[in-house]
């Protein structure tokens, strides 16, 4: 008997697993879980969570790139594993991505414009540093080759789920900003984040072992 695959309109059909490439307890395992709850409900099947620590998160995007590109495996990812770590390593994953970026904000504030947390504060472009920009961010990505009409699935109801009060209230709480992104400006912010911290490894020398 021959068993056809799933189409992307009954996408999805089975559970989704959702790899956190960190401990539980940190901020993106906590994120994740309060994303991951709305966004089972929204595309009606569980979240199964799998937190994989270690290697600054490399071990949960190698795990994410052993999966099929079926849009049934997602992950939690950030600055150090799609933008950093890829500059360091070769063996690290390609991933589609298709949610959000979220800017973290300090004391210091390093991103480009004022935090809507700290609308006083000013950024550490206004005090004297002028093009300085510095986010750390989070985003959902899959792996590699899944089907365009999956992506912009998982991209339409994420981006709905994070506007949802009991999802965007706790994470701006936390001093982060909500940026729901198309796939393709995901795409490019990270090409961009992958281009500065590129510069920043090579000229400091840093190396992989």
């Amino acid at each position: 008997m021959a068993v056809a695959p799933v189409s992307a309109q009954q996408y999805p059909a089975k559970p989704i697993r959702f790899i956190i490439a960190q401990a539980p307890g940190g901020q993106n395992d906590v994120q994740a879980r309060i994303i991951g709850q709305k966004l089972a409900e929204a595309l009606g099947q569980p979240m199964v969570y799998d937190n994989r620590a270690g290697a600054g998160g490399q071990i949960g995007f190698e795990l994410l790139a052993q999966t099929p590109p079926d849009g049934y495996t997602i992950a939690m990812g950030s600055i150090s594993t799609l933008a950093v770590i890829p500059m360091m390593f070769n063996n690290v994953i390609t991933a589609v991505p298709h949610v959000k970026a979220g800017k973290l904000r300090a004391l210091a504030v390093t991103t480009a414009v004022r935090s809507p947390a700290l609308p006083e504060t000013p950024t550490v472009a206004e005090s004297g540093y002028p093009g300085f920009e510095s986010n750390s961010w989070q985003g959902i990505v899959t792996r590699a080759g899944t089907p365009q009409a999956i992506v912009a699935r998982l991209n339409s109801e994420a981006v709905r789920v994070l506007q949802l009060p009991e999802v965007r209230n706790p994470i701006v709480s936390q001093g982060n900003d909500i940026a729901a992104s198309t796939p393709e400006e995901f795409a490019a912010y990270i090409r961009r984040e992958m281009e500065k911290w590129g510069k920043v490894i090579q000229t400091a020398g840093v190396k992989n072992d």
